[in-house]
């Protein structure tokens, strides 16, 4: 999970926490919950990416997440 970098004030490493930050889930595995939570600490947009790599799948899925402060 990671934050895209670059100039856009809307982008931020800070306002979103995952737990756990990494999952690791095997075949016929159960389903796994990932808690997300923002903590703005402006008053504005602030957005994300949940990205999810899969074995043996070269192009990541990626979540965009928003929030308002």
């Amino acid at each position: 999970m990671s934050s895209v970098v670059n100039d856009d004030p809307e982008y931020s490493k800070t306002v979103f926490m995952f737990d756990p930050s990494e999952i690791d889930i095997k075949v016929n595995d159960i389903p796994q919950e990932i808690r997300v939570w923002a903590i703005p600490d402006k008053p504005q947009k602030f957005r994300d990416e949940l990205i999810i790599m899969i074995h043996d799948n070269p192009v990541p899925v990626i979540l965009p997440i928003m929030c308002l402060g």
